[in-house]
């Protein structure tokens, strides 16, 4: 859906400019190992987003784990966004074996009702166990930006 058709000395209105993108309306990282996921989804410590949407709005959310790691089986990681309850709203799988790495990143993308929305990040693993690995060079993080209407 475009924006606006702009030709040649028209005016911006405010109009015009409600309909554009307005960018980053949550944002929360991480820079620790948080050890020990299994087959129970867990929360990712400090890895939560709250803003305030604005009705007829489109909003991503993007979740990112720079690295999980495999300790012991074979397993399925899922990433999950979830709302305040824990209910999935989205989630992203990845095949790892014994030993393994990988990033992995789940999005969504809503139209809310107006009001105070939270998503936050969940992980599991189907087998053994896993850690979510983080530095200040391998951040994790959930990012909720506004596309515009």
């Amino acid at each position: 859906m475009p924006v606006s058709n702009f030709t040649a000395d028209d005016v911006l209105t405010a109009a015009n400019m409600n309909l554009l993108p307005r960018g980053v309306m949550a944002y929360a990282q991480v820079t620790a190992d948080q050890t020990g996921f299994t087959g129970t989804a867990s929360d990712i410590t400090s890895l939560t987003a709250t803003w305030t949407a604005v009705a007829g709005r489109r909003y991503q959310i993007t979740g990112h784990l720079n690295c999980v790691q495999q300790n012991t089986t074979a397993g399925f990681w899922n990433l999950q966004i979830t709302d305040s309850g824990g209910a999935i709203q989205a989630v992203a799988p990845h095949s790892l074996a014994v030993g393994e790495q990988a990033p992995i990143t789940a999005f969504e993308v809503v139209v809310p009702g107006g009001g105070s929305i939270t998503r936050k990040l969940r992980a599991r693993t189907s087998a053994g166990t896993g850690d979510v690995l983080a530095s200040s060079n391998r951040t994790a993080f959930i990012l909720v930006e506004d596309l515009g209407v």
